[in-house]
């Protein structure tokens, strides 16, 4: 992956127009960290948002790194009886 490049400060705003100014980065790891709580099988996300539906599913199944996918199947073997 490449490095981040600098970046140039246009404005320094935090807010516009009512809202809060993210970087993709940051609103991303907010709804992955409000959807991955949501299991897809008991508490899907409606079908009439289907880009937050897309990232619950890519929550859900496809873990970021192999560190990740390694801890879900400890903590899922340890559920099972």
């Amino acid at each position: 992956m490449p490095e981040p490049c600098e970046m140039q400060t246009v404005d320094t705003r935090t807010t516009l127009a009512g809202g809060t100014i993210l970087f993709i980065e940051d609103f991303l790891a907010e709804i992955r960290a409000v959807v991955r709580k949501r299991r897809v099988a008991i508490a899907a996300v409606p079908e009439e948002f289907p880009l937050v539906r897309t990232l619950q599913f890519a929550a859900n199944y496809w873990p970021l790194t192999e560190a990740a996918a390694a801890q879900q199947r400890d903590e899922a073997d340890k559920r099972r009886p």
